[in-house]
């Protein structure tokens, strides 16, 4: 065993101790409060127009109370990633109405919500980790529940950890919060701080700091190990793995990571008739998000926003996708991960693997009901000078795949099908 596996063994022994002595002195700290347990409750995924103004409008009061925004005369408040196919929205609920809400947000073109704060911080979570991280943010809560914040954070953080590693296999979550809730990420969750404190306005409340949870299983192996108590309201780990049937997942086709369930018109009514969210899009972002839901609805359905459009250029999108490929290079055969696709080209990785670029290949994957095969030929190769992206290769196809697209204009009208016959 190598000096610095010793070093990672004697650090997490002495964790070990820390922890259960804080355990034995200060059990209540670790108590999961009644409340999360109600049967009132439901948690899940925003799907309709109800959810998505039910969530807007705690988003919107609670900065309002913060002095963060001023009032708007709809009562909500859209944030850009929330109208993004890349980000989902919770909603817990009680008794049918919205009383909670988190932003699920996948890096993209537009970059994380943190990202303003900490650019350097998350440039180096790319860079160094190479791996897909998660951000939760926009968090907000119904004032009639705030004297039970931490209730709601159970089930928040609980929802987020499942949908983040067995829905989308990712293996890392970020949040930006206030220091003075340090100690219950830390302590209870196992977030680590990977951050100063900065100050994002003059206001004494506006400290935040970058926290960070990695989902390995290594990391919640050991996390497990940490808290002695085996009762699953003394342990937030025994909490999450509990199965509950008030947590609803979506069931996304192979290769899914992206939930795209506002249509066209709730589009329109959140981001040109309730909010001013797309007139704030910057033009590369108007252009991301027009790329994107091309891809889902069609020139057609989109056309309240092209017809106010003169500058922008719609070009094939690259859906981001996770799914298992397998390479064919001359006689040798290479397994890999694929990370984004459209009907001319991919991108894949193939860690500790390599191609020669002058020969063409050939892929196998499955996408959604689809299973295809392709020759295609390297166009680039990825040195980890792509830091959203492990070392790889983008190909182009010697033909077109147009069943892509019609299977990728599926996955709208399906979780829509799902949530209504849920209801």
């Amino acid at each position: 065993m190598d000096l610095k596996k010793i070093k990672i063994k004697i650090h997490f022994f002495f964790k070990i101790v820390l922890f259960r002595t804080r355990f034995l002195f200060n059990k209540e700290h670790f108590v999961i409060p009644e409340l999360a347990f109600d049967s009132d409750f439901t948690v899940q995924l925003a799907s309709n127009t109800d959810d998505f103004e039910g969530a807007f409008k705690l988003i919107h009061d609670d900065a309002v109370q913060k002095k963060l925004h001023f009032a708007q005369p709809s009562g909500l408040m859209c944030p850009v990633h929330s109208v993004l196919p890349l980000t989902a929205t919770i909603v817990v609920k009680y008794k049918e109405a919205v009383v909670a809400t988190a932003a699920l947000i996948q890096d993209s073109k537009v970059g994380f919500y943190s990202e303003k704060y900490f650019g350097n911080e998350i440039r180096e979570l790319r860079q160094n980790q190479r791996q897909v991280h998660l951000e939760i943010a926009h968090v907000a809560i119904e004032k009639g529940f705030k004297k039970s914040t931490v209730a709601l954070l159970h089930l928040m953080i609980k929802f987020a950890i499942c949908y983040a590693k067995r829905q989308l296999n990712f293996r890392s979550l970020i949040m930006s919060i206030n220091p003075a809730l340090e100690s219950y990420f830390s302590d209870l969750w196992q977030f680590e701080r990977i951050s100063p404190i900065i100050r994002y306005n003059s206001s004494a409340q506006s400290n935040l700091i970058l926290m960070q949870l990695k989902l390995s299983k290594e990391s919640r192996r050991n996390y497990r190990r940490l808290i002695p108590s085996l009762k699953y309201y003394q342990n937030p780990a025994l909490f999450v793995a509990r199965r509950d049937n008030r947590f609803k997942y979506p069931e996304l086709p192979q290769g899914q990571i992206i939930y795209p369930v506002m249509t066209p018109k709730m589009l329109t009514q959140f981001c040109l008739k309730q909010s001013q969210v797309y007139e704030e899009f910057n033009l590369q972002t108007r252009q991301y998000f027009l790329e994107m839901y091309m891809q889902f609805y069609g020139f057609e359905q989109m056309k309240p926003f092209l017809n106010i459009e003169s500058e922008i250029r719609i070009r094939e999108y690259r859906l981001p996708i996770q799914t298992k490929v397998s390479v064919r290079s001359g006689a040798e055969y290479i397994h890999g991960i694929m990370r984004d696709l459209s009907s001319t080209g991919c991108y894949f990785e193939i860690p500790g693997g390599s191609l020669n670029q002058s020969e063409k290949v050939y892929l196998t994957f499955k996408i959604g009901e689809l299973e295809l095969s392709v020759h295609a030929s390297p166009v680039w190769q990825n040195r980890n000078q792509h830091i959203r992206y492990g070392e790889g290769y983008g190909v182009k196809f010697d033909n077109p795949l147009l069943q892509i697209s019609e299977e990728v204009k599926t996955w709208s009208t399906r979780l829509h099908n799902k949530a209504a016959s849920s209801h």
